[in-house]
């Protein structure tokens, strides 16, 4: 994908034109505030992440969309936050995006998110 193949600006760009496409739906924002974050376009990516937690007061939003935000922000409480309620969710492994997966498996050596990361049952065999 563009973001692994260091075209981080083609890799926004194209996220930004998926969401518009596909209306705003949360996987494809959640997509893109991940693309963003990965910018070092925090604040935009924050920005993303607080439309997304705003419609889920009003609307199902998975929060799988959420987790692919959190993986892109790098920060450690929300990664695990996100982890917590797509595992209570038992959102099914069919879910995750190919940027997704390749960031949740990154955290498979992280002493506390590791585990989380194990038990969303993407991981077997290792």
């Amino acid at each position: 994908n563009l973001l692994h193949a260091g075209r981080v600006d083609d890799a926004v760009r194209h996220a930004s034109r998926a969401a518009e496409l596909g209306q705003r739906g949360a996987l494809l924002l959640g997509t893109l505030g991940h693309m963003l974050a990965r910018a070092g376009r925090r604040e935009e990516a924050l920005a993303i992440r607080g439309e997304l937690e705003d419609r889920a007061a009003r609307e199902y939003i998975g929060p799988v969309a959420m987790l692919i935000v959190d993986l892109g922000l790098g920060d450690e409480l929300l990664i695990e936050e996100s982890l917590r309620r797509n595992l209570a969710a038992e959102t099914g492994p069919a879910t995750y995006s190919v940027v997704l997966f390749h960031d949740l498996h990154r955290l498979l050596d992280h002493t506390r998110l590791g585990g989380l990361a194990r038990q969303l049952s993407l991981f077997v065999g290792r």
